[in-house]
């Protein structure tokens, strides 16, 4: 009858009041069925009664003699005279049997398609009932919130209320006091006690609240399928003891009248994305809902309660701000300081197609229209009200300083801090073919895997990114840039070149090295290592104050090199040989440990922390942590974590508990950590000094810091489900 249509999905975007009409003319439609089955089923009985008291009768209960097929195929005439006899008299014998049991076969069928009807639409009943409960369920959990919010103001204000009346009253009993005080009274005794005993009608104070309505529909309605529900539904009606009903199907989850709702359902992790600027401020976003949770320092992007963020497609972050863009809608918000992009009302964001920012400042760019704004230092690139942006379509930006360009014209602008040299004007450079675009620090590189062709320009006057036009790029297919130096080198022929600050050896000529078969390459502050995992061998270069002399160094079943900015460490896992190197003092100095079957190793700035999962062990030496972590206990521990400046982070994902030690733990560090359970973290990310910890299945997070001026205080704060 075309009922099935509205058990489905769609039912779940009805109302209450929808489904409970929905609810009804199911039930309406499957009691008449099943009453149409008892009475099937009492016709059934009865015909079928009828045939077996016809078939026990005495007519029946001999049976004519068996005819034989033998006898139907014979041709001879008293043979076959002998079957036709046997023939005529079985069919004397059936035809007054046949007739009652067609017709209670016949009971049988209609009785059974009956009930095959009836039991579809109780499916389909019990479907729209489980909709209308879990509806019902949200209605009277909405109305328990409503009410208990309603019962907490009415306490406060039925407080205010008395404070009011109270006051009203004393002030009334002051007017008389000063009336009688002023007045020319002889009797002022009786006059102060008529003021003193004086009723005072604070009435017009009184709050009318009015009666709380009740919740729609039926909030202590038994669930569908409890055993209550069955008995009233099925069992209790007249129909039940000749029709009775399927096995009824209980709703998959289902919260009526409780005032404590089940967690809601989600598809994914409710945080989406995380975002952090240089000065420790960290965004957590739900792009799916729009929410958002800012933290860190107020006036450097910690703070985005209030702000929508639906339709936010991406989020870009200077060093104290950050700019949320959605393209689609064309619109645009910033928040943090606005030294460092942290305001951008006035932008029109229409049609913008790419957007970067450098520390400093961000740029916007509409390639259709060849329009841009920037906004920020003006010095460092927040100001380009004066270039002209048709025809580019690239945009970058490092250290202080921006690069648009286009690879189809070759036509390139620069700008950021001109005058100290970062980033300086590129207008007379040819940008045509380049394939790749790198900046580090405040020098940039441009390059052509294809042709060799390269240009470099940066801080020129003090070497960072010297020109390197004269320089043949051709054929090389990594690059990498460390601090105020870059490395460019081939897999596969082994050539190299390096540049950058040579005055201070960071990043010396490396024409000389061969880099064939390097598999890795680590490098500390204007050093560098490469490592051949296959054949044993490692070369160093660089300078020597950091790690950049390894001679006569055995790199034989090194799996693995790790650095701080002062040294570096090669482990091999496989047989826990390990050696350190460069600055002794900031980790280069480790000959007196066992590292068999360690696991995992992480380095800040200036140290190194090695964990083995297996047996619980750890080691810990460098600068800050140089008397080792004997204070940390290392058993259970799945995961160690690092902070630049030097704050570490060991933590039991198991049981939730973590360990805090390093560089100023005693300003707040170890103890965020210890006492905080982190039971369900799945990610830990870290800035400076301190960490965030993050469990993307509830969306639980916990800040966890070294200095409260930095991060805000610890706590842990939740996305409300959508």
């Amino acid at each position: 009858d075309g009922a099935a249509s509205s058990g489905g999905r769609e039912v779940a975007v009805l109302g209450l009041e929808a489904l409970s009409g929905l609810v009804q003319d199911h039930r309406l439609k499957h009691e008449a069925c099943r009453s149409k089955q008892a009475a099937l089923a009492s016709t059934w009985q009865g015909i079928c009664q009828a045939y077996n008291v016809t078939r026990r009768s005495e007519h029946f209960t001999t049976a004519p003699q068996r005819c034989s097929s033998s006898q139907a195929a014979d041709a001879s005439p008293d043979t076959l005279e002998a079957f036709h006899e046997c023939l005529r008299a079985t069919h004397e014998w059936a035809v007054g049997l046949w007739a009652p049991y067609q017709a209670c076969l016949g009971a049988k069928d209609e009785h059974h398609n009956k009930k095959e009807q009836c039991d579809a639409l109780q499916g389909q009943f019990e479907s729209s009932a489980c909709h209308h409960a879990t509806k019902q369920g949200e209605v009277c959990i909405c109305h328990k919130r409503a009410v208990d919010h309603f019962e907490a103001l009415r306490a406060n204000f039925a407080a205010s209320q008395a404070a009011r009346q109270h006051i009203h009253a004393t002030a009334v009993q002051m007017d008389c006091y000063i009336d009688v005080l002023v007045s020319n009274d002889v009797d002022k005794k009786t006059a102060l006690h008529h003021c003193k005993e004086l009723s005072v009608d604070t009435s017009h104070l009184e709050i009318t609240y009015g009666s709380v309505p009740t919740a729609a529909g039926t909030c202590s309605s038994p669930p569908p399928c409890s055993e209550s529900w069955v008995v009233d539904e099925y069992s209790s009606r007249a129909w039940h003891d000749k029709a009775t009903t399927a096995t009824c199907t209980p709703c998959e989850t289902i919260t009526v009248g409780t005032p404590t709702p089940t967690p809601a359902r989600r598809s994914g992790p409710v945080v989406t994305d995380v975002y952090s600027t240089r000065f420790g401020c960290f965004m957590a976003l739900n792009k799916n809902t729009g929410q958002a949770m800012c933290w860190g320092s107020e006036g450097y992007g910690g703070a985005c309660s209030g702000r929508n963020f639906i339709g936010v497609t991406d989020v870009y972050s200077t060093d104290g701000a950050f700019f949320a863009l959605s393209k689609n809608a064309g619109k645009g918000q910033c928040w943090g300081h606005a030294s460092y992009g942290g305001s951008c009302s006035d932008i029109d964001f229409a049609g913008v197609t790419d957007a970067t920012s450098n520390d400093r400042a961000f740029v916007v760019l509409n390639k259709n229209t060849g329009k841009g704004h920037c906004w920020g230092s003006s010095k460092h690139g927040g100001d380009c009200s004066s270039m002209n942006f048709a025809g580019f379509t690239n945009l970058s930006g490092y250290g202080n300083g921006f690069l648009a360009w286009s690879a189809n014209t070759g036509r390139a602008q620069c700008w950021g801090w001109i005058g100290q040299h970062w980033g300086p004007d590129c207008s007379s450079m040819n940008f045509a073919g380049f394939t790749n675009l790198s900046g580090y620090g405040n020098g940039f590189l441009a390059w052509s895997a294809n042709t060799g062709r390269a240009q470099c320009w940066g801080w020129i006057g003090q070497h960072w990114g010297p020109d390197c036009s004269s320089m043949n790029f051709a054929g090389f297919t990594n690059l990498s840039g460390y601090g105020n130096g870059f490395l460019a080198w081939s897999a596969n022929t082994g050539r190299a070149q390096c540049w950058g600050w040579i005055g201070q050896h960071w990043g010396p000529d490396c024409s000389r090295v061969n880099l064939a078969g390097i598999t890795d390459i680590a490098s500390a502050e204007g050093s560098f290592v490469g490592l051949n995992k296959n054949t044993g061998e490692g070369l160093c270069w660089g300078s020597w104050h950091s790690g950049g002399s390894c001679g006569g160094m055995d790199f034989t079943g090194m799996t693995d090199v790790y650095s701080t900015d002062k040294a570096f460490m090669a482990l091999s896992k496989t047989t826990g040989k390990a050696q350190c190197w460069g600055n002794s003092a900031c980790g280069g100095s480790c000959s007196n440990m066992d590292f068999s079957g360690f696991t995992d190793v992480v380095s800040s700035y200036i140290d190194f922390v090695a964990l083995n999962k297996n047996t619980g062990e750890g080691h810990c030496w460098g600068a800050w942590v140089g008397n080792g972590c004997s204070q940390v206990d290392f058993a259970g521990v799945t995961d160690v974590y690092a902070a630049k400046h030097s704050g570490f982070m060991a933590l039991n994902k198991d049981t939730g508990k973590a360990q805090c030690w390093g560089a100023e733990v005693e300003e707040g560090l170890q103890a965020a950590c210890d006492g905080t359970d982190l039971t369900g973290v799945t990610d830990v990310y870290s800035a400076s000094s301190q960490f965030m910890a993050l469990n993307k299945n509830t969306g639980q997070f916990w800040c966890l810091k070294v200095s409260a001026s930095i991060c805000g205080d610890k706590g842990t704060f939740f996305f409300e489900p959508v």
